[in-house]
């Protein structure tokens, strides 16, 4: 699955270049581009955007660094994890992510870079499990919320979403692995999906 969103996002971007979007700067106006990336207070005129957003870049460093890193962090998750609770995971932290842009961010937003954070998140806690030495995933967690928060043109509260979703569902995971407990997972899932999705739309006409 890894692979494949890498894929789709690599044809996103194609399309947003033909379509008007300077890859280079990220000038131009790009009519894919603009229909799927995020507005917040918009999600009941474009509810898909909640999934789109994560296949939108914008520009050719984005999206490089994006992959880049879901090539990192994406395949021993998906090993670990299976490839169903692998892409739910990516996708309702990429919903986390617009939630706390659309709360706490004016400007429309795109990228996959908050459910990458999203992942990041669910790795941390899973870190020992895995044998991976958290001390060192910590210190690359915090410095890519620092560049976020730093450097304007990156929203950062995207980042933020995405990574506290990941660190709750992480631990849902940790409390739910053993034999029979599948049936809970599932619904602690759906309900923080549904949690996400409702507080969305509370927010919007709250």
């Amino acid at each position: 699955m890894t692979y494949i969103l890498i894929a789709v996002s690599i044809v996103g971007f194609v399309l947003e270049v033909v379509t008007g979007l300077n890859p280079v700067t990220g000038g131009g106006n790009s009519v894919v581009e603009n229909a799927l990336l995020y507005i917040p207070g918009d999600v009941v005129n474009a509810p898909w955007t909640l999934i789109t957003v994560n296949f939108d870049h914008a520009n050719f460093v984005h999206i490089l660094f994006n992959m880049y890193s879901l090539f990192v962090v994406g395949p021993p998750l998906e090993r670990f994890l299976g490839r169903a609770r692998f892409i739910a995971l990516y996708f309702i932290t990429g919903i986390g992510a617009v939630v706390a842009v659309d709360f706490f961010a004016p400007e429309p937003v795109l990228g996959a870079s908050g459910a990458i954070f999203g992942l990041l998140g669910v790795l941390l806690i899973l870190a020992r499990r895995m044998g991976i030495r958290s001390g060192q995933l910590v210190l690359v967690i915090i410095l890519n919320l620092a560049i976020g928060y730093f450097v304007p043109s990156i929203a950062w509260q995207a980042h933020v979403g995405g990574l506290i979703v990941g660190l709750a569902l992480g631990f849902v995971l940790l409390r739910t692995t053993r034999r029979g407990r599948l049936p809970l997972q599932i619904a602690a899932f759906i309900v923080v999906a549904l949690g996400l999705v409702v507080s969305l739309l509370v927010h919007v006409f709250g």
